[in-house]
């Protein structure tokens, strides 16, 4: 005889392994988790183009999709975090912690793209705040200290942040416009 189940005990089934899955950190419920899993993927085959396959450049146009992802993403942080100390904490710390293995991997000596992302952050809420001395010294602080994507990867961050509830349409237009620009 085949037992049928309440509903009741299918939600708490459910629910158990809803939080197990979200203990484990791999859950994913949003349109931007998607999004972000699709900017790590494409970050780490452009990494392994760039380590392994250093020839085969379409490891490298699969990985030019994650920086805008990142970017998106970061200012969408900047306008919901609860915490923005803590936020630009945890960037400078990741950006620290990654600045060796990146240096070594790349044999470039540029800051990561992390610290790209943190001084996006910082121009995005000096901006906001008026503290224009602030944002004249980020700006010149991405020209002269080299740093991945630079300025154009804080104005793009900057870009996003602006056109947030704009369609994905509107900002990949914007991405690629700003990238004919600087990369013609």
């Amino acid at each position: 005889m085949v037992e049928t189940l309440s509903l009741r005990a299918v939600k708490k089934a459910r629910g158990e392994w809803h939080n197990y899955i979200i203990k484990l950190g791999i859950f994913m419920n949003t349109r931007s988790d998607t999004l972000k899993l699709i900017g790590i993927i494409s970050m780490v085959i452009d990494h392994v183009g760039y380590i392994f396959f250093p020839d085969a450049q379409i490891f490298r146009w699969i990985g030019r999709i994650a920086f805008p992802i990142f970017a998106y993403h970061t200012a969408i942080a900047t306008r919901y975090t609860s915490d923005m100390h803590a936020y630009q904490r945890r960037l400078f710390k990741f950006a620290l912690i990654s600045q060796i293995p990146y240096t070594l991997a790349f044999q470039n000596y540029t800051a990561n793209v992390l610290f790209t992302l943190l001084f996006a952050n910082l121009f995005i809420k000096n901006t906001l705040q008026r503290n224009y001395g602030n944002v004249v010294v980020i700006i010149l602080t991405s020209l002269f200290i080299p740093m991945d994507y630079g300025l154009y990867g804080i104005l793009l961050t900057f870009i996003f942040y602006h056109f947030r509830k704009d369609s994905i349409r509107t900002l990949t237009f914007i991405y690629m416009l700003i990238e004919k620009l600087t990369f013609a």
